[in-house]
């Protein structure tokens, strides 16, 4: 998953046109093609999450530092979305949250 992440900063996969398509939210909301686009403290969050019945899935991108969480579960109702922001915002130097500790 990183090497797929790191190829899309190239034109490896896809042209520099199709990259900014796939990267830029299409009326009439924040969605691109395949990804979500927006803006969160200041930076772009750039972010698609997926599940079905025995999984779960979020994957985030910060291009402005080349941030990248992806969080999978064998769990549908594993709260993956809360997790991938809270190890983004420990790598983005955001929070001092303990992982594993208590509230």
């Amino acid at each position: 998953m990183l090497r797929w992440d790191q190829a899309l900063y190239t034109e490896k996969l896809l042209g520099r046109k199709w990259l900014t398509l796939m990267f830029t939210p299409h009326p009439p909301g924040d969605y691109g093609y395949g990804w979500f686009i927006k803006s969160e403290k200041r930076r772009e969050k750039i972010f698609h999450e997926g599940g079905d019945p025995g999984f779960s899935a979020f994957e985030t991108r910060y291009p402005e530092t080349r941030t990248f969480v992806i969080v999978l579960s064998n769990l549908e109702t594993a709260p993956v979305r809360k997790i991938a922001d809270d190890l983004a915002a420990l790598a983005l130097g955001e929070s001092s949250v303990v992982l594993g500790g208590k509230d």
